[in-house]
């Protein structure tokens, strides 16, 4: 199931800590490889990590071997392992064919390897948002108040002033946790917010109900706080009830959806 450059990416760390003079290697020097994988280096870059920053304070870190040659013969230790198989079993639950860098780097962070990680002020939610979504979740509020404005200007005399609150699908999201924070914030039964988190799973979107602008936006925000306190990347975002231009602008932002997933909502919200 690794992808290609994942599969290079886990010989480099063998390769980098072979140039240690170690005979094992670790969970630092998966993250080390991880720094020149482009599918993990997308994520950082998009979490604002200092990479070269990054590489020096893992090397800083990696105590000198006592060898006096590189050794060829290397094997992962159980940290790196344990990293790997994570990914793997996230992976296979989720159904999805090939694990990438990316996916490797968000597992990172339950080692604790993720100091490097951390002290760049980068957490779990930074890359797990980025890699389910294509947005860094720092800027998501920036980004969804630019697309309010474009949705607001498109909407200008149509006179819809209803929007739908609506769920994204993502990796890592627990279906339990779905149904908890629906259940919190909106007036939804158990079996209701059942519905709705099984429809997100599925469809990869779901309907939570329609209100007006500032109530829709003010119910999206409060999920996407409760989903922030526990890690999660969810995505909650508010669209007009119609079509239109102001659907567009929101599927152009939400450019990593699934075309399909968003056409098969569009045609269910009608």
């Amino acid at each position: 199931m690794l992808s290609r450059i994942l599969l290079q990416s886990v010989r480099r760390a063998l390769e980098i800590a072979s140039e240690q003079k170690s005979d094992l290697a670790t969970s630092e020097h998966l993250l080390l490889a991880l720094t020149e994988d482009p599918d993990a280096v997308a994520v950082m870059r998009a979490c604002n990590l200092d990479i070269e920053r990054l590489r020096r304070s893992i090397l800083a870190s990696l105590p000198v071997g006592n060898h006096d040659a590189r050794l060829e013969r290397v094997h992962p230790d159980a940290n790196f392992r344990t990293i790997m198989r994570r990914a793997v079993r996230h992976i296979r639950s989720v159904e999805r064919d090939e694990i990438t860098g990316a996916h490797v780097l968000v597992q990172v962070f339950a080692d604790p390897v993720a100091r490097f990680l951390q002290e760049q002020g980068v957490t779990r939610y930074d890359a797990a948002f980025y890699v389910c979504h294509g947005v860094a979740s720092r800027s998501a509020a920036a980004k969804s108040t630019t697309v309010a404005g474009v949705i607001s200007r498109a909407q200008r005399g149509t006179g819809e002033g209803r929007y739908q609150v609506v769920l994204l699908n993502d990796l890592y999201t627990p279906m339990w946790f779905v149904v908890r924070v629906l259940e919190e914030v909106f007036p939804v039964t158990r079996e209701g917010a059942v519905t709705i988190m099984l429809s997100t799973h599925e469809h990869g979107t779901g309907l939570c109900g329609a209100w007006g602008q500032i109530e829709a936006q003010r119910l999206a925000d409060r999920v996407m706080e409760r989903a922030r306190e526990f890690q999660h990347p969810l995505l909650c975002v508010t669209v007009p009830r119609r079509g239109g231009p102001a659907r567009e602008a929101i599927s152009r932002w939400l450019g990593r959806l699934n075309q399909q997933a968003w056409d098969a909502f569009d045609q269910r919200a009608r």
